[in-house]
């Protein structure tokens, strides 16, 4: 058996897709928008250039707003169809900083009730009311160790993922076994080359460690052990 939705499908002004997160640099503290003219299928579909917006969520401040290109627009008929418009309003930002910091608000609730980092579709209509189309978990988030995050708004701690440092570009999870291997190894190389450490490596000190399938150092800790003593 099928169930079938029927729903009655928003008349777009604006639409688009939101990350309660920074997609590209993890950052917890960001989210981002991308948003055109019309329905949202065309930034869906990547035949536009979508507005891109990065804002603050901690602190409530729209970061950055780059205006796409926005060559085409799709928008809803009154008989159902769907029109295409060239260069309708290219050049103007399609959302204002209240619509924006109203979308913000949203992905931070939505990421708080799900527990996790989440992407959505969303639309304002033409009386300025906004629609949740779409809410999912995001695909391209990297958990951090608890060790490496920080409360919203308190410095950040420096990390490197080595995963994809010095040419390895690992992407997909490191295997228990590969896990294992490149600690051992890691250890044999520091002690032919460097000798003892006051310190271990793994995660007792959080110096370099494996966790979740992926390699890091904690480049906070490092800088705190090289840090001379001054008298």
């Amino acid at each position: 058996k099928i169930a079938v939705v029927i729903q009655h499908q928003v008349a777009a002004e604006v639409a688009g897709v939101g990350f309660s997160l920074h997609p590209v640099t993890n950052d917890y503290d960001e989210c981002v928008v991308d948003a055109a003219w019309g329905l949202g299928e065309s930034v869906v579909s990547g035949a536009v250039t979508p507005d891109h917006v990065i804002v603050d969520k901690v602190q409530g401040e729209v970061l950055s707003y780059e205006v796409g290109t926005k060559a085409e627009a799709l928008f809803l008929q009154d008989d159902g169809g769907v029109s295409k418009v060239f260069g309708h309003r290219r050049e103007e930002r399609c959302l204002s900083e209240i619509q924006v910091l109203e979308l913000a608000w949203m992905l931070e609730s939505l990421e708080r009730e799900a527990g996790h980092p989440v992407d959505i579709e969303w639309a304002y209509d033409g009386e300025g009311s906004l629609h949740l189309l779409q809410s999912r978990p995001i695909t391209s988030w990297v958990p951090l160790p608890a060790s490496m995050q920080t409360p919203p708004g308190e410095p950040r701690r420096a990390y490197m993922d080595i995963s994809l440092a010095g040419g390895l570009t690992i992407n997909a999870p490191i295997m228990a076994m590969g896990q294992t291997w490149m600690e051992r190894f890691a250890k044999t190389m520091v002690h032919v080359y460097i000798g003892e450490l006051p310190v271990t490596i793994g995660p007792g000190d959080e110096l370099w460690f494996l966790k979740g399938g992926r390699m890091y150092q904690d480049l906070s800790t490092v800088f705190w052990f090289s840090t001379p003593v001054l008298p």
